[in-house]
């Protein structure tokens, strides 16, 4: 796999890890601010901007990982893969430079956090193998703290209150983080989760139960307390800085202590890998984001579950299925010579007069097509990312927001009607917005929509509520 973006040079990859160890720890202060800039600064004496390509970079991991998109995939992966570049790139003298700032970067705060720890070792291990020792030490005489081995996650809860009232983290939560984050690969019309979903999700989570150390988690247990009080617990930490991917990964790295440790058996195992591939399939429909993140996680636990061979097998079952359908041979017509008939995007065939010198205005557009061509003239500089690629059509629009990763989107299923919303996981944008707007607009788990959500059964129709409710964004 190569997610690296082919365009990215030395100073994408450096930015991409100062960034990423700037949010590894699900939190960003002022002093990892400050050091990002001296960062960029001190790179750029050197002939290298970094600063220059920081947004750039920002908006390519962005687009790589919208949440629920096709094209999701695993960011730790990504990191993996700077990191593999700069040891094939860079000299001895620019690794201890980069590595420098990284570890600066970590210890702002004084203590460098257990993701924090696990990042910087990655690096050391590639770059400078056996040296880690080096670098603790180096860090530890400066009076910097380092928490080298995850806290035991029930060690936490001992003689308290439940973990939700406590904001305190268990195993159950970390189970939870997998169910929320294969819900949120799915296609959602409404942009909210289907009901297929959520009953799924309420029918099955529950039932997760364990005792540890003679502690008892679960809901069933009151520890956690409640589902909903637990989703949203889980919801707020996987999504506070907007990226979900360094809470998954550290839920991902707590499943292997488990099993390392004893409190996470095999059977447990496949009970999660086979719920998961359930919940994938609760609409009748995997994505494409699913099924390569459950081929993932599937080849990652081969090891200790052979159970995953299973789940690989059904997933390849669903490709086959999928190609069948792409590859419709009985849905096509065919001529007297035995050619296929064409057809224009409607379905309808083409005759003698529908030659190819027809213009562009002739030719009859998608309904996604009459609407980014009716947003496009409205809005000169609206740039269209993603059309007749599914059921949402996805315009990023810097009038609204400079940043590439947002976009307003219009919902077109196949059983009609059209709806519009704005992805943004900006929490200041959106919150700014709902405070001037709160009777107009409402807040739903990727950005904003109108309110109510309404549905619209002609363009014209759309597109003014679309026009009214970017002037009531951009107010």
């Amino acid at each position: 796999m190569n997610l690296l973006p082919k365009h990215w040079k030395e100073e994408h990859v450096i930015a991409c890890l100062v960034r990423h160890l700037m949010i590894v720890d699900s939190e960003v202060i002022q002093g990892e601010m400050d050091w990002m800039t001296k960062t960029a600064e001190d790179y750029s004496m050197e002939g290298v901007d970094v600063s220059g390509v920081w947004d750039d970079v920002d908006d390519d991991i962005v687009n790589i990982f919208p949440i629920g998109s096709k094209d999701s995939g695993d960011y730790h992966i990504l990191v993996n893969e700077a990191i593999n570049y700069v040891d094939q790139n860079f000299d001895h003298g620019k690794k201890q430079t980069l590595l420098h700032y990284l570890s600066n970067m970590a210890a702002q705060d004084d203590v460098v956090k257990y993701p924090e720890f696990l990042s910087l070792k990655l690096c050391i291990d590639c770059w400078f193998p056996g040296q880690l020792d080096v670098l603790l030490n180096d860090l530890q005489n400066s009076g910097i703290k380092i928490i080298t081995n995850k806290t035991s996650t029930h060690s936490e809860n001992a003689d308290q209150g439940t973990s939700d009232e406590n904001k305190t983290w268990n195993i159950i939560h970390d189970i939870g983080v997998f169910y929320m984050y294969f819900a949120n690969l799915a296609e959602h019309p409404d942009g909210d989760l289907k009901d297929e979903e959520l009953n799924f999700i309420g029918d099955n989570f529950p039932k997760w139960n364990f005792n540890i150390d003679g502690i008892k988690y679960g809901l069933q247990h009151d520890n956690p307390k409640d589902l909903q009080t637990t989703w949203d617990y889980i919801f707020g930490k996987m999504y506070e800085n907007g990226d979900p991917m360094p809470r998954v990964n550290e839920s991902h790295r707590n499943i292997i202590d488990y099993l390392n440790n004893g409190s996470f058996q095999t059977s447990n195992l496949e009970t999660l890998l086979s719920t998961l591939y359930d919940l994938c399939m609760a609409d009748e429909n995997i994505t494409e984001g699913q099924k390569h993140q459950l081929t993932y996680y599937c080849e990652h636990f081969k090891p200790n579950c052979d159970f995953a061979d299973v789940i690989l097998g059904r997933l390849n079952e669903k490709s086959f299925e999928k190609m069948d359908e792409m590859f419709d041979f009985d849905a096509v017509e065919f001529d007297l010579e035995g050619k296929p008939i064409g057809q224009n995007v409607r379905g309808d065939t083409l005759n003698d007069s529908q030659g190819s010198d027809k213009s562009v205005a002739e030719v009859k557009l998608t309904l996604q097509g009459e609407l980014a061509n009716e947003l496009t003239k409205l809005y000169p500089k609206a740039e269209v990312k993603k059309i007749d690629d599914g059921n949402y059509l996805d315009v990023h629009m810097p009038d609204v927001h400079p940043k590439r990763g947002t976009h307003i989107w219009f919902n077109t299923p196949k059983a009609g009607g059209i709806k519009v919303g704005f992805f943004c996981r900006d929490k200041d944008f959106i919150e700014d917005a709902i405070k001037r707007n709160s009777g107009a607009i409402e807040i739903y788990s990727n950005g904003l929509r109108p309110a109510g959500h309404p549905v619209f059964d002609k363009v014209g129709d759309a597109l003014k509520a679309a026009n009214d409710f970017i002037e009531v964004l951009t107010k």
